[in-house]
């Protein structure tokens, strides 16, 4: 991403915005039934709540498949419009800022930059957007409409917009800087070594860069998914340690990798998307 094999020295300022935007609207509209199916499959279990405390889904294609059959076809997009919204500002901050912090750098890269630089990228473009990350919770696991998880987010007040920072910041700064930095390495050692591939360079480096962030950041998106989803007249997790310390004392270590297989069905398409669509804009 950042290497001069992946994008022109003389990107414009603003292109970076454009591209991460654009990239993360396409890969979140392809792969958005997956989400959906690995936020519900997060909730459930806990014994805290007893709306969630049924085991209703066994792995993503059963979640999908009964989601579909009890709620609709459309249920599996429920939340996609505050999903797209979040996209536009946070995928072009994030990649603005990952590729500002590198020019800034004097052009000078190395793995321990980019993923210092990916890290700092995706904490704080997902802090600016967590209201819109909690209305698309919402609407996912409790089938709210806009109009009504709009309305409970404003009664919550300011410290209900940001329920869930915590976990949410480092989820996005662990997930953006894995992926980022790994994507960035293995492509050019993949260019470098065996010449630009093209398609299949992107197919490599974005699967193992998806695999490595979704073990890292599991953890993160249950506890965020959990948080985000309480209301804040309804608190049972006070902060992202106390709700780590609850879950694992409940449900135990495996708790943690709830939605596992839908994260990572769901990023491995993703990521290929979205690199695939910022280095083809960035390259125009």
């Amino acid at each position: 991403m950042e290497t001069s094999c992946l994008s022109p020295p003389e990107t414009k300022q603003g292109q970076p915005f454009v591209s991460g935007a654009i990239a993360s609207v396409a890969a979140e509209l392809t792969t958005f039934p997956i989400d959906l199916a690995k936020t519900r499959l997060q909730i459930q279990g806990q014994v805290f709540d007893s709306r969630y405390t049924k085991l209703k889904y066994r792995n993503p294609l059963h979640a999908i498949v009964k989601i579909c059959k009890h709620e609709g076809f459309t249920a599996l997009y429920r939340g996609c419009a505050p999903a797209v919204f979040r996209q536009i500002v946070y995928g072009g901050l994030k990649r603005w800022t990952y590729k500002n912090l590198n020019r800034s750098y004097n052009g000078v890269q190395s793995f321990s930059s980019n993923l210092a630089f990916a890290f700092i990228s995706g904490s704080s473009s997902a802090a600016m957007c967590n209201p819109v990350d909690i209305l698309k919770v919402r609407m996912q696991t409790q089938g709210m409409t806009l109009s009504n998880s709009s309305k409970q987010l404003i009664q919550d007040g300011f410290k209900g917009c940001f329920r869930g920072v915590s976990p949410n910041i480092w989820r996005t700064g662990v997930l953006v800087g894995v992926t980022f930095s790994v994507y960035d390495e293995s492509t050019r050692i993949l260019r470098h070594n065996f010449g630009d591939w093209y398609i299949t360079s992107y197919v490599i480096s974005s699967s193992f860069a998806s695999i490595l962030g979704t073990v890292f950041v599991n953890p993160f998106d249950v506890t965020k998914s959990r948080m985000m989803n309480q209301s804040l007249h309804n608190v049972r997790y006070t902060s992202m340690w106390h709700c780590i310390y609850e879950t694992y004392k409940a449900e135990g270590f495996r708790a943690f990798y709830k939605g596992y297989l839908a994260n990572l069905f769901r990023s491995v398409p993703w990521h290929f998307v979205f690199f695939l669509v910022t280095d083809f804009v960035e390259k125009r």
